[in-house]
């Protein structure tokens, strides 16, 4: 790289950071909404072996979040496996409350789907497909275990009071 194109790129950082500064420094009460995007590259050695690409907003009333991802280049010679996450819900007291979940997966022409309703903390409405066959060695499901529930997009969520 050149030395002007170091000073250009370095230059861009900085307006960059400017900014992501203004924005985290901002109250809160000015946004009525936050939207995240951002795009990964997954490499092992410097080699790509995936993608993925996340999306969430934030308003007063709620949060709605999304995670795709897929393998990608010398990879897919193993597995062309590929995920879709979402989410929404609420935050309230210091609390996430999820209200929704949903993923869906496949590899290699295997599907799976599965779908949560939640409410207050505990889980309404339960899909999983295909579903789990009976295993000795698997705990049954309990009332108990569908309380006080967070779903892995939910989980990502810290909030935070400025």
């Amino acid at each position: 790289m050149t030395g002007r194109r170091i000073r250009v790129a370095a230059r861009i950082a900085a307006g960059a950071l400017l900014f992501a500064g203004a924005v985290a420094a901002a109250p809160t009460r000015a946004l009525d909404t936050t939207v995240f995007r951002a795009n990964y590259v997954i490499a092992v050695g410097g080699i790509v072996v995936g993608h993925a690409s996340a999306q969430s907003r934030f308003t007063d009333a709620g949060y709605v979040a999304s995670v795709s991802g897929s393998t990608s280049g010398v990879s897919r010679i193993v597995s062309d496996a590929s995920a879709k996450l979402s989410g929404s819900g609420r935050i309230a007291g210091g609390r996430v409350i999820p209200s929704s979940y949903v993923l869906d997966t496949r590899e290699n022409g295997f599907v799976t789907h599965v779908t949560m309703g939640m409410r207050g903390g505990r889980v309404t409405d339960l899909v999983a497909m295909p579903r789990l066959a009976m295993a000795p060695d698997r705990v049954p499901l309990t009332p108990t275990h569908k309380t006080n529930v967070v779903d892995p997009i939910g989980a990502f969520i810290v909030p935070f009071d400025r």
